[in-house]
């Protein structure tokens, strides 16, 4: 990047607070940065907050900094603070920085628990408001509906225990991965090791070199 076009950029180094973690903030920080052409990262940080780094040209960064206020839940921003400093022209793209494997798999993890359980909690009441408008038009009509709000009723009560069934699941994979990441990335480096054994062992015989296979 030549010093004229690091001139004309903005950095602006963003810190965002709320419900930001698990709920897929980053990507929504990432898709609008890259819609403005904003160049930078975002990424979580261990006190609850997300960092956002940004470099465009300062009306660009106006705009971005404007859609990072989202309040839709489960995300809801509280706070968002803007400092500036010398732009660096580093970034060739936005991009989200992810932590370990166990980190980003509970992270997956809550967000989809957390939109299911959103989803759960709306559907329950419009479940709830169809069931008390149509309560009323059975009344009107007499008892020749029954069976029909009996299957309503029926049907909201599978739905629920559906969630109840998926939310339990992904709480308890959440929980696991919490527990056992320790061992996670040991089995993982494990089977990298392997993998790169068998990859040297491979191209050796490629080469016509000996192999020396080991019991893995």
């Amino acid at each position: 990047m030549s010093l004229k076009q690091l001139e004309r950029l903005t950095r602006a180094e963003i810190t965002v607070t709320g419900d930001v973690h698990r709920v897929g903030y980053r990507n929504i920080a990432q898709d609008n940065a890259r819609k403005l052409g904003v160049k930078g990262y975002v990424q979580n940080m261990p006190d609850g907050t997300v960092k956002i780094v940004a470099e465009a040209p300062e009306e660009t960064i106006n705009r971005y900094v404007e859609t990072l206020t989202v309040r839709e839940p489960p995300i809801n921003v509280e706070k968002i603070q803007v400092t500036h400093a010398p732009p660096t022209g580093e970034h060739q793209y936005f991009t989200i920085k992810y932590g370990d494997l166990a980190e980003e798999m509970t992270e997956g993890f809550g967000t989809g628990l957390k939109y299911i359980n959103l989803s759960r909690q709306e559907n329950r009441e419009g479940f709830q408001t169809l069931r008390s408008e149509m309560k009323e038009g059975f009344q009107t009509l007499g008892g020749e509906t029954k069976a029909m709000r009996d299957d309503m009723n029926k049907n909201f009560q599978n739905m629920s225990e559906r969630y109840d069934d998926i939310s339990q699941n992904l709480g308890q994979a959440v929980k696991i991965i919490q527990e056992e990441s320790t061992k996670t990335r040991a089995e993982m480096t494990r089977a990298v090791d392997n993998l790169s054994k068998l990859v040297e062992e491979f191209l050796k015989s490629r080469r016509g070199e000996p192999q020396k296979f080991e019991d893995q």
